[in-house]
């Protein structure tokens, strides 16, 4: 998530085990930036599993979806890229127990010119207004893991994931003010 200062937010939602990897290497999950400069800095290090990231129009918010939690959360932002004020913004409706896992299936992040924001969860792609109340739910087929805005004026939200693709018309415009 680049910033209009030139700082790129971003997250690592590190290693689990799986089926061909039961013993992966310790992960260390994190949201980080790297500034303008080019300096790495670690912001955030207790999200179980941040996932998507995102900023609002003003850049003044930063949202993290945690897949592995009920909420997608948000931070204040300061001018060096700083964060604080951890809150829990939404409460996703995702949020269910799969194979004795609690997981919201959090992943992707998106925001459209009026702020809200638009989150890929087990549900499908759930929209929150920017002070995070629930407004709908957009349901796929399959779990969306990625979303995105493009084609003309933004008005088509593209949705990713478990081997398919689904290109979504909407009245809502997504944000102009860059790219993703």
């Amino acid at each position: 998530m680049l910033d209009k200062s030139g700082g790129i937010f971003f997250t690592d939602s590190g290693t689990r085990p799986s089926k061909e990897n039961p013993n992966p290497p310790a992960s260390h999950p994190g949201v980080f930036y790297i500034t303008p400069a080019g300096q790495l800095k670690r912001l955030a290090n207790d999200i179980e599993r941040p996932n998507g990231i995102q900023l609002s129009k003003d850049e003044k918010t930063l949202y993290v979806a945690n897949t592995q939690g009920e909420h997608i959360l948000a931070y204040d932002v300061g001018a060096d890229g700083a964060i604080s004020n951890k809150r829990n913004f939404a409460k996703l409706d995702g949020w269910k127990e799969e194979d004795k896992v609690w997981s919201s299936g959090a992943d992707g992040l998106a925001i459209d010119d009026n702020d809200r924001l638009y989150v890929a969860s087990n549900s499908g792609v759930e929209v929150f207004t920017s002070k995070g109340e629930a407004l709908g739910i957009i349901p796929l087929p399959k779990k969306p893991q990625n979303i995105a805005f493009a084609g003309p004026e933004k008005k088509t939200l593209y949705a990713v994931g478990r081997g398919d693709a689904y290109k979504i018309p909407l009245l809502a415009q997504g944000y102009k003010g860059r790219a993703k």
